[in-house]
């Protein structure tokens, strides 16, 4: 937990030149906005007081550590995102771990030190590391983490922060199953994702919408980018366009926000019943092909097109290039690609594959439960926002 600043106060007759950057990083601190800010503040102000080579911020996520934020490391284990085992036996892992300030090395030589970070609900730990000729103070560096801790601690009660983190609207019609899953970058779950997924009536009763969108990138910026594109297509479903025309519209709402230096993928779907049927029309803005299951057969259902805002402004227009029926039985599913791609490894058809075992379930809650356990259970790295979702006639 956190100590009372009184506690921390720094030896100025020892480190009189550690002051400025000490207050600097502070009103930086003070200042941030999100989580990204408040991580690439501390690992800066890290770096700048202690005049070390590099720095990071990492948080406890179940049985491992998550990085926030990195600076000046050279390998992808300690870049942003990249996620340590609890037990790694590192400075960092070993702050997080037992809560007190870690120092391993000697003076003169490599050396880090980590300081513990912390609120009400998580653990983390600033990490620096030194070169021969830096201070291994840690006065200066569990101050900033006290303030990143506070800075933190306001995020997690601030109703903003809450707001944005609901990537997902699942209010489907009784007629139609549905069930979704939206899980940020891991150590982004503060701020939110940049994927969407959106089921929610139509202009009558008989009508519902599918919609899934992307945003390139993660984070706060991209969580925000989502927001504003999610509560567009909500919005607009009611309004009984057709699919190409609400991506039409989304994209210039999205243009009108100023979001235009981050594209977004998407697929909508509207969705309307007739009889014991639902024809599916659908339009794609260089989204992910949806999958299509019926008796055991899966379908890609895509059309070739460019993501919102990449478009010329002048002559964005987006076509519903497919209709299809859903028949009683039948399913449809759409996903954004952090659930299929690792690197440069695509996965897309073992996704494939795992539709068309898990389809038989019928049920679109244990089908995106069963998936999801899947596609992410080999414990490999995962460096985007992940989302799916599942609709099917009742």
């Amino acid at each position: 937990m956190m100590r009372p600043p009184a506690q921390r106060a720094v030896d100025a007759t020892s480190r009189p030149e550690s002051l400025g950057p000490v207050v600097a990083a502070l009103i930086q601190l003070a200042g941030a906005a999100d989580v990204d800010a408040v991580a690439r503040h501390a690992v800066a102000g890290a770096v700048d007081v202690t005049a070390g080579r590099a720095s990071a911020l990492g948080v406890q996520r179940g049985s491992s550590v998550v990085l926030l934020g990195s600076v000046g490391y050279d390998c992808e284990a300690m870049a942003a995102a990249a996620v340590l085992p609890l037990d790694a036996g590192l400075p960092i892992t070993e702050c997080v771990r037992t809560g007190r300030t870690t120092v391993h090395g000697q003076t003169g030589g490599p050396m880090w030190v980590a300081v513990p970070v912390s609120t009400r609900t998580m653990r983390g730990a600033l990490l620096v590391s030194l070169t021969p000729t830096s201070v291994a103070d840690a006065a200066p560096l569990e101050i900033l983490a006290d303030a990143a801790s506070a800075a933190l601690s306001r995020m997690e009660s601030a109703p903003s922060v809450a707001a944005a983190s609901t990537s997902a609207v699942l209010a489907p019609p009784d007629w139609l199953a549905a069930a979704a899953e939206v899980h940020p970058t891991p150590g982004a779950e503060l701020v939110g994702a940049g994927d969407v997924i959106v089921v929610t009536p139509g202009s009558n009763d008989d009508v519902a919408w599918l919609v899934v969108g992307d945003v390139c990138g993660s984070g706060a910026a991209a969580a925000s980018t989502a927001a504003h594109f999610r509560d567009t297509v909500a919005v607009r479903a009611g309004a009984d366009p057709s699919p190409g025309g609400l991506l039409t519209g989304a994209d210039r709402a999205l243009r009108r926000n100023g979001d235009t230096d981050r594209h977004v993928t998407a697929a909508a779907v509207r969705l309307r019943r007739r009889g014991g049927r639902v024809q599916a029309a659908v339009a794609v803005a260089g989204h992910p092909p949806l999958l299509r299951w019926r008796r055991g057969q899966v379908t890609p259902i895509s059309t070739p097109s460019l993501p919102l805002n990449l478009l010329p402004a002048e002559s964005t227009a987006y076509d519903d290039d497919v209709i299809l029926e859903l028949m009683p039985g039948d399913l449809l599913l759409a996903y954004t690609d952090g659930l299929v791609e690792r690197g440069t490894d695509d996965r897309s058809d073992l996704l494939v594959e795992v539709f068309a075992r898990a389809g038989a379930l019928r049920d679109p809650a244990l089908i995106v439960d069963l998936m999801f356990r899947a596609m992410t259970g080999d414990g490999e790295t995962v460096r985007d926002d992940m989302a799916l979702v599942v609709v099917g006639p009742r």
